[in-house]
């Protein structure tokens, strides 16, 4: 087995998405072998702050010039890891490969075809329908009148959203009259039959289409708004969702990492495929605590190197320090929670937080 030797991982944030960053951030810093360094275009991101980070870099408002200035940064004697944090970022570094390629090793990434289908809410439904892999049925090209009282249920959601934001769940025709205009007049609209009885989600490391490495959880309390993430999680094993993501990612040919929203149907024992995030989740410091650290896995994938030392995993309970005077009867201790990470680097968490409350 190969000495480890310290090398540099690259956080490439071209959307100014410091809260998923900084999440990345805590996920890297056990690991003393790895430098940690952010290239951004928000030059006031709270990253930059953080003690966990060996520097910090500012993208030029010129898009064309990414490419070069990015490349300019790193020293080719250094062994440099190129980690895409969001979709935008992953998306540029598909659409610049080889030329990035050349100064980094780029974490696994799908080919670019597969990843824009399976990020389009809209294109996935009808992939994966065709591959017969369970999804809501989509019920945006039917009239309203056409629609039956036991259609419902729906669900219309913004195609290229995130984090539930722009969610809209119709009980009836009343809703669906009053919402028809916002609703059915916005061409980037997925509505979808509201299908299963509670939402459960797959995260996945994959290579060539198969699962390496994954996690699954389930919310234990919702927040005040239910399609937004959850005040606290819980890690299980579920049969049905595996299958389904296995089915899922094999079809796509995904490789890299994946965040698998789904519901999940007690009577019928049937996991539906609601979405795909292809990129780091708001959760992905949980998956940490549970023993699957996936952005360690994925740098250490892009140089050739064993994961296997980086998933160890745990059925826990987890939820942010933040939200335990709201969970003082679920046994959550502090231990699986962001407590620890926070209070060895605080000063990024402070910043978002003010930040969010001057906003």
């Amino acid at each position: 087995m190969s000495e480890k030797k310290p090398f540099n991982v690259w956080l490439l944030d071209t959307k100014g998405s410091v809260s998923i960053v900084n999440e990345i951030i805590k996920c890297l810093s056990s690991d003393k072998y790895i430098k940690t360094n952010v290239i951004s275009v928000d030059k006031n991101s709270a990253a930059k702050r953080s003690f966990n980070i060996s520097s910090f870099h500012i993208l030029d408002s010129n898009k064309d010039e990414w490419v070069a200035q990015i490349n300019s940064i790193v020293n080719d004697n250094d062994i440099n890891v190129l980690l895409p944090c969001e979709e935008p970022d992953a998306l540029f570094t598909l659409e610049n490969h080889d030329k990035l390629s050349q100064y980094f090793s780029i974490a696994s990434l799908p080919d670019e075809s597969n990843y824009k289908t399976g990020i389009n809410k809209y294109k996935l439904a009808e992939y994966i329908r065709d591959k017969d892999i369970p999804c809501p049925d989509e019920v945006a090209k039917l009239n309203i009148n056409d629609l039956k009282s036991e259609d419902f249920p729906i669900i219309a959601k913004p195609i290229d959203g995130s984090g539930g934001v722009g969610i809209k769940k119709i009980n009836n025709h009343d809703q669906l009259s009053q919402l028809q205009e916002e609703i059915l007049g916005d061409g980037n609209i997925l509505i979808q039959k509201f299908m299963g009885d509670y939402d459960i989600d797959c995260s996945v490391f994959c290579k060539d289409g198969k699962i390496l490495a994954h996690t699954i959880q389930k919310g234990l309390l919702p927040d005040s708004d239910n399609f937004s993430p959850p005040l606290a999680i819980t890690f299980v094993e579920n049969n049905k969702v595996y299958e389904a993501a296995e089915k899922l990612m094999a079809a796509l040919n995904w490789s890299g990492i994946a965040h698998i929203d789904m519901r999940y149907d007690i009577k019928t024992d049937t996991a539906y495929i609601i979405e795909i995030s292809g990129r780091y989740w708001a959760s992905v410091l949980a998956s940490c605590v549970a023993g699957v650290n996936f952005p360690k896995i994925a740098c250490y994938d892009a140089i050739g190197q064993n994961i296997s030392d980086n998933i160890d995993k745990k059925q826990i309970s987890y939820a942010k320090y933040s939200s335990l005077l709201k969970l003082r009867k679920s046994g959550i201790k502090v231990d699986k929670t962001n407590f620890r990470h926070v209070i060895a680097d605080p000063i990024p968490e402070i910043s978002i937080k003010l930040t969010k409350l001057f906003k």
